[in-house]
């Protein structure tokens, strides 16, 4: 193993704030000469009395299965601005966050995993990440 990453999971919930995470991770990325994997997870977050009150045919799986789409048109929109040439790869999958961030680390050989961190709330998630990685996790404010 390279002292250096030379592959990289990038954690973005998609919005402006965390942009700013993904610029740095691509200077990384440059700097280093590693892969990138840009990821969103969809957070499993609805309860069964969330899931009735919204009525939705299909239930729990109909209610991923649109979150999910709108989530990879947003993440295809996303890596248009940061993803350049075959060094960089993204990802949408569904479940807990840090469960999810450090199982696709874990799949697909990631040396280094980076995250934001812009709200209160975030800590937990971060937090949460750390404790389960098998890598090092660089956490961007």
């Amino acid at each position: 193993m390279s002292d250096l990453p030379q592959k990289i999971l990038v954690c973005t919930d998609l919005t402006p704030e965390s942009e700013g995470t993904v610029r740095y991770a691509t200077k990384l990325v440059k700097k280093f000469g590693a892969q990138m994997i840009l990821l969103y997870v969809v957070p499993e977050f609805f309860t069964e009395a969330d899931l009735m009150e919204l009525s939705i045919p299909g239930g729990k799986e109909e209610v991923f299965s649109r979150l999910k789409a709108k989530a990879e048109k947003g993440m295809k929109e996303f890596a248009s601005k940061f993803c350049q040439g075959s060094s960089c790869a993204s990802m949408v999958v569904t479940g807990v966050p840090p469960v999810e961030i450090t199982k696709v680390a874990q799949q697909e050989g990631v040396d280094l995993i980076v995250m934001g961190c812009h709200t209160r709330t975030g800590l937990g998630l971060v937090d949460r990440t750390i404790a389960r990685a098998n890598c090092p996790v660089l956490v961007v404010k």
